[in-house]
């Protein structure tokens, strides 16, 4: 699918293939039409989250779907991140997380050690570490164990303060974006 360009809308799915739009909706066998996320696997699959209806896959000819029959724990998806381990790691509305492994879904929530039930964004770092983004911290899974990390770097301090963006910089850094302001991470240091 190289060299096309996925679009995701509340109106459904526009691919841009250098000449022309395609749209996809329900209609087409899309899960939902409100596209929250979009993400490829490892083998090339694309993968759309639906904020209200679950997951759809494209393999190239057409959507296969994940709902709660497949084992999503919820259906309001926030994000999506393809590990490279070849995981689909979802990032929920409420429920905490879910990781597809190819077979079936595996749930993380504060039960697990998740911070929170609130995902809005992922990032999987150099090091294979993924992150999730909460409201007023980020939850770190390393595969085996989770930790959080409180936002406290003199900021406004506003309670509802979320995590929707991440990036790791060239250097190493860890860029949090959040609707009280920008937050390094740099390994061994507090946040800043």
């Amino acid at each position: 699918y190289q060299k096309q360009l996925w679009i995701g809308t509340q109106q459904g799915l526009s691919r841009w293939d250098g000449t022309r739009f395609e749209n996809f909706g329900t209609t087409d066998g899309l899960v939902g039409n409100t596209i929250s996320a979009i993400t490829e696997d490892k083998t090339g699959v694309i993968w759309f989250g639906s904020f209200m209806n679950g997951l759809s896959r494209w393999n190239g000819r057409g959507f296969a779907n994940l709902t709660s029959g497949e084992g999503l724990p919820n259906a309001r998806v926030n994000q999506l991140l393809a590990d490279r381990q070849g995981h689909v790691w979802v990032g929920l509305d409420t429920l905490g997380a879910a990781r597809w492994d190819g077979k079936s879904f595996r749930t993380y929530s504060p039960a697990d050690g998740m911070g929170a039930t609130f995902a809005p964004s992922i990032l999987e770092d150099r090091d294979g570490v993924i992150w999730f983004g909460h409201r007023r911290k980020v939850s770190l899974f390393d595969g085996f164990a989770w930790s959080s990390l409180p936002l406290e770097a003199g900021q406004d301090q506003k309670e509802d303060a979320q995590v929707a963006a991440m990036i790791q910089s060239r250097d190493g850094s860890v860029w949090l974006g959040t609707s009280d302001g920008l937050f390094r991470y740099r390994k061994g240091e507090p946040l800043q």
